[in-house]
């Protein structure tokens, strides 16, 4: 079961006295969105996992589809629990795109079992001027996961990663030759990284691919990284 699908060429808003609530599915994603042309525009409230889990993924993005989150949008993702290799995202983006110009907060009052959020080929993440990106409470990998040709992050506002709870791994891992700038509005925030081992507790991870930095970049000026604050792997 899912929560909300959206597909074949349709949309759908929440208007901006408008709230969402999403819980106890079992199975499957809160909101999918996956088909050329399908938009889902947010202005008012959406709550996932406010209350009970989420098995799959906080908000499925897919095939050309589109999620614009406008300056009144809050989206609220938690309680996401499940362990499996395509399950445990707060977001999944594949060959589809995000737009930000309001608030995401994942996992700020339950766990995130695996990833913050996927950006997988050909997914893009715009992150606007006005924006803010939370991201905590990852039990398991990284804030932030980036693969592929075309997996792109582009942050003109404000992400912060591990500000209230800890995410396990990596702070931000890139990796088969995505890419991710962080402009001169852009600010991120990396901390509490807590994995202890060699492969792990970064606070940026960049393998194949470009990191280009042009605003402002903080990597445990609250709490401790494990390991490196940033690591350039070889090729």
């Amino acid at each position: 079961n899912t929560g909300i699908s959206i597909e074949f060429e349709s949309s759908l808003t929440n208007a901006s006295n408008g709230q969402i609530d999403i819980n106890n599915i079992t199975n499957l994603d809160a909101i999918a969105i996956k088909d050329q042309f399908t938009s889902f525009n947010n202005q008012g409230v959406i709550n996932i996992g406010n209350n009970s889990v989420i098995k799959r993924i906080g908000i499925f993005i897919s095939n050309l589809a589109s999620v614009n989150n406008n300056a009144t949008g809050v989206i609220n993702i938690d309680n996401i629990n499940g362990i499996g290799s395509t399950e445990g995202y707060g977001l999944f983006i594949s060959n589809a795109g995000l737009t930000n110009s309001g608030v995401i907060n994942i996992g700020t009052n339950f766990p995130i079992a695996r990833y913050g959020i996927n950006v997988s080929v050909g997914g893009t993440i715009l992150n606007q001027s006005s924006a803010t990106l939370k991201i905590n409470n990852v039990t398991n990998f990284d804030g932030i996961f980036l693969s592929g040709s075309g997996s792109n992050v582009t942050n003109n506002g404000i992400i912060d990663i591990g500000n209230l709870l800890i995410v396990k791994s990596i702070g931000i891992s890139m990796f088969a030759s995505s890419s991710f700038t962080n402009n001169s509005t852009g600010s991120i925030t990396i901390n509490n990284i807590t994995n202890t081992s060699t492969s792990a507790g970064f606070g940026v991870y960049i393998g194949s691919s470009t990191f280009t930095n042009i605003g402002s970049l903080n990597i445990g000026n609250v709490s401790s990284i494990s390991n490196l604050g940033i690591f350039v792997a070889s090729g």
